[in-house]
């Protein structure tokens, strides 16, 4: 794409913004992936499961609850509260 410098924006029109975000889907699976392996070795405090895939499920199922429960809370709930099936 030739530069426009009749444009003063410092965003390329193509990229801004879906294509930055499709852009950073990679990054943001690797740390996703690496979170649930980190929160699975720490189920005994999130008690969000004892392994990746566990987290994994768990996360979107909490998702899909505030999806239908549109709800907002405030301060800190025991893990055991954030968990879905309670």
């Amino acid at each position: 794409m030739p530069l426009d410098y009749g444009n003063p924006s410092a965003l390329d029109p193509a990229l801004a913004w879906r294509g930055m975000f499709r852009g950073w889907s990679a990054g943001a699976e690797l740390a996703f992936t690496r979170w649930t392996e980190w929160a699975a070795a720490r189920n005994s405090t999130y008690l969000l499961g004892a392994t990746a895939a566990e987290v994994r499920k768990a996360y979107w199922d909490l998702i899909a609850h505030a999806d239908v429960n549109r709800y907002l809370t405030t301060g800190r709930l025991p893990a055991k509260d954030l968990t879905c099936g309670n």
